[in-house]
């Protein structure tokens, strides 16, 4: 008995054997499948949890115009012009004191020979050409104590166009901008500088309140903004003397401040912005230095809440760069960040731009596109922890860098959720 016993159950372990093997090869091909058919129902209908890859979740888009900020006295400003037949034309003006170095020596004796205006280049935006004019005009009054001074400060009534210093303005190498000056306003600011350092910036700043850098706007199309360091020491007025000597005066200790200008007559934004105010915007604008940004809105994804509860594996939101043809030394952003308004002037990042080691937002060069993971601002959304919607999208150092970028909106936005729905 005992030997027939042993037989059957060897035969019965072969068997269990088989079993094991055939269920195997069932699961790996069933795994295969899964990953070949993500997006359908891969569990029986009265099953509690299904898998899907879903795109169906629709954006509108809407351009809004950005609180303007001050520009008091700070270390860089961006002067020059760009034109553009989407964005329209940017202006960046700079109004600055100037004042004698406690170092400088006047050279009553010395024959004068030519002042020339350096500024201190750290980056130039766009491409270089001389064709659009910066002009160099003397104040007529003096730029206020008071932290008054925001990128939309109109100042025109503090020059005089007849009080243009300059002619031309060129490029030494690519860290100075030079113009030089007229031989009246050298003569005039030789003769008024003190030799006495106690009474050296009251009695100075008495004749001269200061200048005021300013691009001429032509219809060309195109142009360039230098980044202008106002503290470096290479940002001065030079007066040079025939026997080599020379006296500079600084902005550093002086009053400035800077504007930004943006005329959109005829560009594809002033277009979109004469939208009604409800109407969904083709295209997402963002500028950098008072320009413009788009809020995002998900539409339907109430659609979700009302057919069952989901826990997010995986939420990436994909937005294309649309192309304008411009060159590509006018660049795009690094990075774009998502956020919410908490009121009309402070926003706070979403929640997995904040705490997510994920969440990227850089510019994706070879897909031409930027890639945010929203996985859990989506998994709060749809639990109802939140019920915001509404995202702005932004370009970092919005405030001190030029850059812009148009996207693509509507039905190019992707978003691609991967989750469980039970």
């Amino acid at each position: 008995m005992n030997t027939t016993f042993n037989i059957a159950s060897k035969k019965l372990f072969k068997s269990f054997l088989v079993l094991i093997v055939f269920g195997a090869i069932v699961l790996n091909y069933s795994c295969n499948e899964e990953a070949n058919l993500l997006g359908a129902d891969l569990i029986p209908g009265d099953d509690r949890i299904d898998y899907y890859y879903d795109t169906t979740l629709q954006f509108n888009s809407f351009i809004e115009t950005q609180k303007h900020f001050r520009t008091r006295n700070l270390t860089s400003y961006y002067i020059g012009l760009i034109n553009s037949s989407y964005h329209g034309s940017f202006e960046g003006c700079m109004v600055t004191q100037f004042l004698p170095s406690q170092r400088a020596n006047v050279f009553k004796d010395a024959n004068i020979d030519s002042a020339v205006l350096y500024l201190n280049v750290d980056t130039i935006y766009g491409v270089i050409n001389s064709a659009f004019k910066i002009n160099v005009y003397q104040l007529d009054s003096a730029i206020s104590e008071d932290p008054i001074y925001y990128i939309s400060t109109d100042f025109s009534n503090m020059y005089s166009e007849s009080n243009k210093l300059n002619n031309s303005y060129r490029l030494q190498g690519d860290s100075i901008v030079a113009f030089k000056l007229s031989p009246e306003f050298t003569e005039l600011l030789v003769n008024n500088t003190y030799a006495d350092n106690d009474t050296v910036d009251s009695l100075f700043t008495e004749s001269f309140k200061g200048i005021a850098i300013v691009p001429e706007n032509l219809a060309e199309m195109g142009g360039q903004l230098f980044k202008i360091n106002s503290l470096s020491g290479n940002s001065r007025i030079s007066v040079f003397y025939d026997d080599s000597l020379s006296a500079s005066y600084y902005f550093s200790n002086g009053n400035r401040f800077g504007t930004y200008k943006y005329n959109l007559d005829g560009s594809y934004l002033e277009s979109l912005l004469e939208n009604p105010a409800s109407e969904n915007d083709s295209l997402i604008f963002l500028q950098g230095l008072g320009g413009v940004n788009t809020k995002i809105i998900l539409n339907n994804y109430i659609n979700w809440i009302d057919i069952a509860k989901y826990s997010i594996i995986k939420a990436e939101l994909i937005v294309p760069i649309f192309e304008t043809g411009e060159s590509s030394n006018y660049f795009y952003p690094d990075n774009l960040y998502l956020a919410h308004a908490l009121t009309d002037t402070t926003f706070v990042s979403t929640i997995d731009a904040s705490n997510s080691k994920f969440f990227d937002g850089t510019l994706d060069a070879t897909n031409n596109q930027y890639r945010f993971d929203i996985s859990r601002y989506m998994q709060n959304l749809l639990n109802g922890k939140t019920t915001d919607s509404c995202m702005f999208i932004k370009i970092n150092d919005l405030n001190t860098e030029p850059n812009r970028v148009i996207l693509k909106s509507g039905d190019n936005i992707k978003l691609k959720v991967t989750y469980t729905k039970h």
